[in-house]
């Protein structure tokens, strides 16, 4: 089993989102081994994999803290390997260097008349242009881990699990397949064998799509009958599993770790017994482990005052008063009202503060292009994801419209406004994601 370690290097687990089964496979074959553990760890590379395969989509690049001369290098050594991969066309392994650039580039298969030196050649050369930037990779992790470890993510193992999950904590972790749903158990001892539930992804999603439209689009009454509605298949399909579990680990707090369309609904309302998840136990949510290790590693925020964006283009009067108003409770904030809340001071104070809070117009659109208005432009999804650095806040509140909004992938990532802003609230803190 070896070979399903999963080093960047493995050719075996090259992938896109559109052929993520072969992560299941391999899970699959750790759990007819029994290994469990592995086919968990399996699952979490599967959402790292296709979280390095958007950053490279998007062109991600180091923050601005890294040395020029890197970013430079790093830039050019990117163009000429796209530059090989085009003239080797189809033939470009799918696994390179830096955790798979140059499966990025899709060329498409070309005859040529090359004699085979030259096309032995050109295959030096891209080896080592390879080689080239996985040694300036390493070099802008040390200055920038952040983006290091987005394009990078170090391999989790089996030890981690019994080192993240604290002692009287039980995780459980969904994973969603096609037809059916796992759930693994977590807890300090390590990874327990998976439980099997007959949920298919076409049953999950016509329950999401209808919980959102009426809890967004009705009011009052309905609104309430939604959510009781969703608690009760919820509580239906999940409550015999989930009293298995808590029966079996005797857990003093639950942490959730969703998997696609399961992040959209309140799982901590299921009925345990006839009482809500949420009352029997502290529930928390982590989109994955790694997430909780990169929290857990994570510099404790400095201290500081927090940041206030407010109605920047001077159209929502409601929102300056909501500013105002946050700034009267927290005189020692920083409010940057109308004008004042331009692209560059928003950058340079959300990067210093602990927290922020924006109450603003702001906006949903496909392929990270979703935004938030201030007074001289917009700030993207896009920036966030790929090249904006925010060091220190633990809280960003977003009071503004479609920020909510997200569009879903074939893996784990949402891509959304709200969801590029969520922070740790405490760098200490062992479940640590916020997003309001």
């Amino acid at each position: 089993f070896a070979p399903l370690r999963m080093t960047p290097r493995n050719h075996l687990f090259y992938t896109t989102t559109k052929n993520i089964s072969l992560f299941h496979l391999a899970a699959d074959l750790a759990l007819d081994l029994k290994q469990p553990e592995q086919a968990y760890l399996i699952l979490e590379r599967s959402k790292s994999r296709v979280l390095v395969e958007q950053m490279l989509r998007e062109r991600a690049e180091p923050g601005s803290n890294v040395d020029e001369n890197l970013r430079v290098q790093y830039s050019q050594l990117r163009e000429r390997l796209r530059m090989l991969a085009r003239r080797l066309g189809n033939g470009v392994p799918e696994f390179s260097a830096g955790f798979g650039e140059t499966r990025f580039l899709m060329p498409s298969f070309r005859h040529t008349d090359r004699k085979p030196e030259q096309e032995e050649k050109l295959w030096q050369e891209l080896r080592t242009v390879e080689d080239e930037l996985a040694k300036v990779r390493n070099a802008i992790s040390e200055q920038d881990p952040a983006f290091g470890q987005a394009i990078q993510p170090s391999s989790l193992k089996p030890e981690d699990v019994a080192a993240f999950i604290p002692s009287n904590t039980l995780g459980i972790a969904f994973e969603q397949r096609p037809e059916f749903l796992r759930l693994y158990p977590l807890t300090a001892q390590g990874v327990h064998s998976p439980l099997k539930i007959d949920i298919s992804t076409e049953q999950l999603s016509e329950q999401v799509s209808e919980f959102r439209e009426k809890i967004t689009k009705k009011i009052g009454a309905e609104r309430a009958d939604a959510t009781l509605n969703i608690r009760d298949w919820l509580t239906k399909q999940l409550e015999p599993k989930l009293t298995q579990l808590t029966e079996q680990h005797q857990p003093r707090e639950i942490l959730l770790i969703p998997h696609q369309s399961w992040h959209l609904l309140p799982l901590h309302l299921i009925q345990i017994k006839g009482e809500p998840l949420c009352l029997r136990y502290p529930v928390r949510y982590i989109p994955a482990l790694q997430v909780l290790r990169l929290i857990r590693e994570r510099r404790q925020a400095a201290t500081g005052n927090g940041c206030i964006i407010a109605d920047p283009d001077a159209t929502l009067p409601a929102a300056k008063i909501e500013g105002q108003a946050i700034k009267a409770l927290r005189p020692e904030d920083i409010l940057l009202e109308g004008e004042k809340a331009m692209l560059t001071a928003v950058r340079q104070h959300l990067a210093e503060s602990r927290h922020g809070h924006f109450a603003c117009h702001g906006y949903f659109a496909p392929d990270l292009n979703a935004g938030i208005l201030l007074a001289d432009g917009t700030l993207q999804a896009k920036e966030l994801f790929a090249s904006l650095r925010l060091p220190n806040p633990r809280l960003v509140v977003l009071s503004a419209c479609e920020t909510a909004q997200i569009q879903p992938t074939i893996a784990d990532d949402y891509n959304g406004i709200g969801l590029r802003f969520s922070l740790c609230r405490n760098a200490q803190c062992p479940c640590g994601i916020m997003a309001c």
